[in-house]
Formats: structure tokens, sequence, C-alpha cells
């Protein structure tokens, strides 16, 4: 099972799951990474496709982690870890 993230931007991740290379639709959790603290989660749809909008602003250090579960205990869950959105100005 893998995650691939199609866009990284300010207050929003989305991306796709795939199970065995092909897409499928599974539980999708990000975390704030320094705190662990739940931040939202979702169900990616049948096309893999999943979507978070609207997150809250990330402070300089702080980075998200990304899970995908496979709820049918068949794959180990797959994690994308240190998801920063991108800077408002395109600055570094």
């Amino acid at each position: 099972m893998n995650i691939d993230f199609t866009a990284v931007a300010y207050n929003f991740v989305k991306g796709t799951v795939k199970v065995g290379g092909s897409v499928a639709a599974r539980r999708v959790v990000i975390l704030n990474r320094r705190t662990l603290q739940y931040v939202s989660s979702c169900f990616s749809k049948t096309d893999g496709s999943f979507e978070f909008k609207n997150l809250p602003l990330q402070g300089f250090h702080d980075y998200y982690v990304v899970i995908a579960f496979d709820d049918s205990k068949v794959y180990n869950a797959d994690t994308m870890d240190f998801v920063k959105q991108a800077s408002t100005t395109g600055g570094h």
C-alpha cells in the first residue's frame, strides 16, 4: 500500500492511495507530527483520491504525518512523513 501526493499547498493536502499498485478507497488520517494531535480524517474515493482542505496554519517547524490504513488487514498502513504546506508567499 502506498500514498502518492499530487499537491501540498497552503491549507491543502491531496493525494492518491494505492493498494497492490491499484487505486483504492481507504481511511486516511492527518496528524500534527510534533504533537501527534489529530487534525482530520477522510476516506479516499474509489479512484484512490483524497484531499484535506482548510487545514490549520502550520508553524515554521511544524509538519504533518499522513497515514492510510488498510482495514482489510492485508497490508500494513502506509505513512507519508514530514508533509509541509507550501508557503503563502512562495518563499523558503
